[in-house]
């Protein structure tokens, strides 16, 4: 089975998933939650199958991705290592203390290097989250 794609609209959507909308509506969509916990700035996390959601106040407010998800950017596979090129070489970015680069025109930004130099993790994001992705 071939897993859904999820294009990034910067700041709005990423595939189906608008950011601001219920939890619910994400339920809806993405189906049964696998674990849940709180996040350290007490929101909610909900992760499922290389897909975590997080909300503050019931509002989707990010999208985590890991790998296995299809999460694309102006055609490119963004959690491969053509697509992390593609990312560096197009968008102007920002690599912080703690190891994530940020892509402050996308609403994105990923993280989680090792050997394969393929991304760990994508993040997509709000306008506000953006803020707390460069203050690290």
């Amino acid at each position: 089975m071939t897993l859904p794609l999820y294009s990034l609209v910067p700041f709005t959507q990423v595939g189906p998933l608008r950011f601001g909308m219920s939890r619910a509506d994400v339920l809806g969509l993405l189906g049964p939650v696998e674990r849940e916990q709180k996040t350290y700035t007490g929101g909610l996390l909900e992760m499922r199958k290389a897909v975590f959601t997080i909300y503050k106040n019931d509002k989707l407010h990010e999208v985590t991705f890991s790998p296995g998800a299809r999460v694309v950017v102006d055609n490119h596979l963004v959690l491969k290592q053509t697509g992390i090129d593609y990312l560096l070489a197009t968008y102007p970015h920002h690599a912080t203390a703690v190891g994530f680069t940020v892509f402050p025109t996308l609403g994105m930004g990923f993280t989680g290097f090792e050997k394969s130099k393929d991304a760990k993790v994508v993040m997509a994001f709000d306008k506000r989250t953006l803020k707390k992705y460069l203050a690290f």
